[in-house]
């Protein structure tokens, strides 16, 4: 099976800036946020262990994103049903990163939940 590419248009000319991860490959719904410094905030769901949340920045409006910065926010979710993440930035400067994850199939929806992970970029 092959994952699907994801494209997100940012105004005109539109930019792929979520591209096909290849076979086996599957990083799902991307978030982008504006952080204060200019910076954008890409975060996704990870369906490929360790599962969970991931975030990347770039620092050219989206142009490229710098795998350097590929930060992993949470690892926990048990099966690849996870991610949907959305982000904001407090006025502090600390970042709200929520993203859901199923615990047991067998169980869900009752099984689901919200992970909210707080955290500040690194210095």
């Amino acid at each position: 099976m092959r994952a699907a590419s994801v494209s997100i248009e940012v105004e005109a000319p539109s930019r792929r800036i979520v591209t096909d991860a290849g076979a086996g490959g599957y990083q799902a719904f991307p978030d982008v946020c504006r952080l204060k410094n200019g910076d954008l905030l890409l975060t996704f769901g990870e369906r490929n262990a360790p599962r969970g949340a991931v975030a990347m920045l770039s620092h050219d409006d989206g142009k490229t994103w710098d795998p350097k910065t590929r930060m992993v926010l949470g690892d926990d979710a048990p099966l690849y049903d996870c991610g949907y993440s959305s982000s904001v930035q407090l006025p502090d400067g600390r970042i709200v990163t929520v993203y859901y994850k199923v615990v047991d199939a067998a169980t869900a929806p009752a099984s689901t939940s919200l992970n909210a992970v707080i955290w500040r970029l690194p210095k």
